[in-house]
């Protein structure tokens, strides 16, 4: 009887050392961190293959992956605090940041996170955008090198094994997350950095081939921006023919960018630094309208805002002056003058004093329109507070510019002439009328929360600065005519005819480059383009010329001379960008 009472005693004992021995590893143990990653959405679906980490405050790291039905699971945790982020496999920087978790011993955390699938989305854009781009490409590539149908074919199914085999591996599924509204030429050039890809293209063509291939459409692309913006710096410095072939080249062949430079006249000089003061005022006052937003959405007492207003202020004020954006309209007038060539001392007389008070109408232009632009700002403003409809708002600013334009009108049919300067009318003005147009048509969409308006878009404009359409001032032209023979005036309208031809095709060129880049031409498509975009001719004063000109070429394009995949690609590209 006493033995077994023994035997009970060490049995119990035996006992509660392992109920505290159980215990004791529980609190070693510590706790969990567990959940589920779901894909954002109505489905919810679990995703696959999401990496997650966690770092202790000691730095220690660990690292799971999601399971398929999106679990994951951190065991025997120490009790602390922790910070978990997550991104998917095959991703780079697609992660949704980072996020405290505190452990606490014996309990598990459940922390459940969604995110976007990318992986289902990356399977989208292979199946409908990349693939049919590959394929492409390789009907081009048939075409240009004469391949037979056999290599094409063979071709064609080692670049799919080749995405296949990467989506199922989940190799490097970013590089397939392409923006669609790029250049296919650029999203050829980003997915042959795949090492997979180019070696599919290169058992079948060599690297040379494909080089080539690209460089045609890269070269007709180089060559169109150097004639497009020379012919944009034509339209502020009149610049002669001998300078526009000599800046192509020079844009073309010259590794220093202001090499150019060299090529200009004194007078076309001090237009571009006069331009760049102009431009560096607007920018301050850019500045100065987001300080000022910054005060008030932190306070009045944020005094480093405070200071930084009062700083650009000050330099605002060194800029803002009148008798310099004179000095830069008289400088516009003069370089178009001095294409004419040497001029008896009468003529240069009266183009100088012509010169001089067209700047001073200008001026007159410019203070029209600071005032539309002030009163459409504080109109705006008023609909934002609710004050007034948008509709009465619109209302106002039609009203406003009828009457500055009936003033103008009225001026005109006083009797003025060349020799009574009233409130002329030029270019400058058709171009005011036209955007204050559009501005007005944009109240309703912009205004009232929907987009977030900022008074910046309709203070600060291309029409801050000074037109380069002041040379069509009807005094200024008039004068022209009064001042040369009937053989000068005669060439001096030949020079303009050519320099306006020269605008015309380079933004023909810059259209069907445009064009090249996008949809990756052949050689037939593209000699039919340029034979279409030779028939056309667009505003070029316009300050949306090279769209006008790209919109009207692909409306007259025939049906049968873009491929299925080009049209799907230009009308989801236009898609895009216009609702950007």
């Amino acid at each position: 009887m006493i033995r077994c009472s023994l035997v009970l005693i060490v049995i119990a004992c035996i006992s509660t050392a392992a109920s505290f021995a159980f215990a004791e590893d529980n609190a070693v143990e510590g706790g969990t961190i567990r959940g589920q990653v779901l894909e954002y959405g109505k489905t919810q679906s679990p995703v696959e293959g999401v990496i997650i980490k966690i770092i202790s405050a000691n730095g220690k790291e660990w690292t799971v992956k999601t399971d398929t039905n999106g679990e994951y699971k951190f065991a025997n945790l120490p009790a602390g605090n922790y910070t978990l982020k997550y991104l998917q496999e095959g991703f780079q920087n697609k992660g949704r940041g980072n996020q405290s978790v505190s452990v606490v011993n014996g309990e598990d955390q459940i922390v459940e996170l969604k995110t976007v699938n990318w992986l289902n989305r990356v399977k989208g854009t292979v199946e409908y955008g990349i693939l049919p781009l590959l394929d492409h490409v390789s009907g081009n590539l048939a075409k240009h090198y004469g391949l037979d149908e056999t290599t094409v074919n063979a071709l064609q199914q080692s670049i799919h094994e080749s995405v296949e085999t990467a989506i199922k591996q989940r190799n490097n599924l970013s590089d397939f997350l392409v923006r669609w509204d790029d250049d296919s030429l650029d999203v050829f050039e980003e997915l042959l950095l795949r090492q997979d890809i180019k070696t599919a293209f290169t058992k079948h063509l060599t690297e040379t081939q494909l080089k080539d291939f690209t460089n045609i459409p890269r070269h007709q692309e180089k060559e169109a921006n150097a004639h497009y913006s020379t012919a944009s710096l034509d339209q502020e410095l009149s610049l002669t023919a001998d300078q526009h072939q000599k800046i192509v080249q020079l844009r073309l062949n010259s590794e220093a960018n202001e090499a150019w430079l060299t090529v200009l006249t004194e007078t076309q000089k001090k237009i571009l630094q006069l331009t760049d003061e102009e431009n560096t005022k607007a920018s301050i006052k850019r500045q100065i309208y987001r300080t000022q937003n910054h005060i008030v959405t932190c306070g009045v007492d944020d005094k480093i805002a405070a200071a930084r207003l009062e700083e650009q202020k000050k330099k605002a004020e060194m800029l803002e002056s009148h008798e310099r954006t004179k000095q830069l309209a008289e400088a516009i007038l003069a370089s178009h003058t001095e294409q004419l060539g040497t001029l008896n001392e009468k003529a240069s007389q009266q183009l100088n004093l012509i010169a001089k008070i067209v700047a001073q109408k200008y001026l007159e232009a410019e203070k029209v329109m600071t005032l539309y632009r002030e009163t459409e700002a504080n109109l705006i403003n008023a609909v934002e507070a609710k004050e007034i409809t948008p509709e009465l708002a619109d209302e106002r600013l039609k009203n406003l510019s009828r009457k500055l334009w009936n003033e103008k009108d009225a001026n005109k049919q006083s009797g003025d002439t060349p020799d009574n300067i009233g409130f002329f009318s030029f270019h400058f003005f058709t171009r005011f009328t036209q955007i204050a147009a559009h501005r007005r048509a944009l109240i309703n969409g912009i205004v009232g929360g929907k987009r977030g308006f900022s008074r910046e878009i309709y203070m600060t404009t291309e029409l801050n600065y000074p037109t380069y359409d002041i040379t069509y001032h009807p005094l200024y032209q008039q004068t022209l005519k009064d001042v040369l023979s009937e053989k000068e005036y005669a060439q001096y309208t030949a020079l303009q005819s050519e320099r306006e031809n020269f605008r015309q095709q380079a933004l023909r060129d810059l259209a069907v480059a445009n064009l090249d880049t996008l949809l990756l031409l052949n050689d037939m498509q593209r000699k039919q383009l340029k034979m279409t975009a030779a028939k056309l001719t667009v505003t070029s004063l316009s300050w949306n010329a090279p769209r006008d000109m790209f919109d009207k070429l692909i409306t007259q394009i025939d049906d049968g001379v873009l491929s299925r995949w080009q049209r799907d690609y230009l009308y989801l590209y236009l898609s895009l960008i216009d609702e950007i």
